[in-house]
C-alpha cells in the first residue's frame, strides 16, 4: 500500500520540500512455507546492548536449521565478544511446525519459548522468564535475510538483542 505525501522538512537549518509516494510499511518477504524458508545454513551477527550499564557485546558466527523428523533442529556457533575478550558460544532450539507458515520454538529441555508465524513477513512474540519479559520482533527482508530484535525488561534488566541472519550457500560447511 502506498501513501501520497507532501511535506516540508527542516534539515540542518534549511527547509527541504518533498512530494512523492512512499510506502506506509516497508515491503516484507512473505513466507508461505516456514520450514523450507529456514532450512539450511545462515550467517548470524548479533548485537546485545544493556541499556542500564551501556555495555554492548557482539556475536558473530553461523546458525543451521537441520531436518529433525518433521521439525528442524537449530544450532548456532560462533564467537561472543565482551569487552575485548572473545569466547566460543553455542545455542540450540527445536522447531516444530503445526502449520505451514508457523513454528513453535522449544528450549533444549522441552520448555516452550515462543511461536513464530512469518505468514505476513513479520511476527511479534513474547516470552516470560521469571520476572523478565522478552518481547521479540521478527522481520523477513527477503528470501535470504531476516532479522529479530528482542527487548528484555525486568527488575534487573533493560536489554536490546538484535540479530541478523543472511543465508549461506547450501554447500557451506561451518
Amino acid at each position: 500500500m502506498l501513501h501520497r505525501e507532501r511535506f516540508d522538512a527542516p534539515i540542518l537549518g534549511a527547509v527541504v520540500r518533498w512530494s512523492g509516494t512512499v510506502p506506509l510499511v516497508p515491503p516484507l518477504f512473505v513466507v508461505r512455507d516456514l520450514r523450507a524458508y529456514l532450512r539450511g545454513p545462515w550467517h548470524l551477527a548479533r548485537r546485545t546492548r544493556d541499556e542500564r550499564s551501556r555495555v554492548t557485546t557482539t556475536f558473530e558466527g553461523s546458525a543451521a536449521f537441520v531436518v529433525d523428523g518433521t521439525g528442524l533442529a537449530y544450532e548456532e556457533r560462533g564467537v561472543h565478544d565482551v569487552d575485548g575478550r572473545s569466547f566460543p558460544a553455542t545455542r540450540s532450539y527445536a522447531y516444530t511446525f503445526p502449520a505451514l507458515d508457523r513454528a513453535e520454538v522449544w528450549f533444549p529441555d522441552g520448555r516452550p519459548f515462543h511461536v513464530l508465524d512469518l505468514g505476513s513477513g513479520r511476527c511479534h512474540a513474547e516470552h516470560p522468564c521469571r520476572e523478565d519479559r522478552y518481547t521479540g520482533s521478527f522481520q523477513c527482508e527477503g528470501p535470504d535475510v531476516w532479522t529479530v530484535e528482542w527487548m528484555v525488561h525486568g527488575p534487573e534488566k533493560a536489554i536490546c538483542i538484535t540479530s541478523r541472519y543472511a543465508r549461506l550457500p547450501a554447500s557451506w560447511e561451518g
